[in-house]
């Protein structure tokens, strides 16, 4: 993640122009926000009718496990779809759980700093504090951005991994049924 806020531009600034990028920083970062929470929810929905899927998969599976018989189109297209349904449960469980998340406030750690007290002036204070929340703002919208575009990517791999193995299986099933079962 590369931040691409100029920290010249915003030390020429005014007050009341830092209040408007502050502002619509946090306007940008919490519509990142929804945006992440709409992923989540499909995913996490998805996922849910993929383990009840899966599930009874896995006990067909184990409630035929002293007639096994690899030949049986069953137990094969049953194996397929674990596979499948198994490898999208594993991308599904990285949407729903990213592994890091910005968050909206600053730490004050990063608000207060010793330079901002070396000026006299409150107005000076307020400046380099809002100067360093839009700094921060700016580095959680890129990393919110980044983590997104990951989320998004998994999601769209997740959701063509079940097309795949639904084709895969249609086009086994048909081949089985028209030239291995004649």
């Amino acid at each position: 993640m590369k931040n691409k806020l100029d920290t010249k531009l915003l030390d020429k600034l005014s007050i009341e122009n830092l209040e408007i990028v502050k502002s619509e920083a946090e306007m940008n970062l919490e519509d990142l926000s929804s945006s992440e929470n709409v992923i989540t929810n499909k995913s996490n929905t998805l996922f849910q009718v993929l383990i009840v899927v899966f599930t009874t998969i896995v006990g067909y599976l184990v409630s035929q496990i002293n007639n096994f018989i690899i030949k049986s189109i069953l137990i094969q297209i049953s194996i397929i779809l674990c596979v499948v349904f198994g490898f999208v449960l594993f991308l599904l469980i990285k949407v729903i759980y990213p592994k890091k998340v910005a968050l909206k406030g600053s730490p004050p750690s990063n608000l207060i700093q010793d330079y901002i007290f070396s000026k006299k002036s409150n107005k000076s204070h307020t400046r380099q504090i809002l100067r360093n929340r839009v700094y921060s703002l700016n580095i959680a919208i890129e990393s919110n951005k980044e983590n997104l575009k990951n989320r998004v990517r998994l999601f769209d791999w997740a959701n063509k991994s079940i097309l795949i193995g639904l084709i895969i299986v249609l086009i086994y099933s048909a081949v089985y049924f028209f030239c291995i079962s004649s």
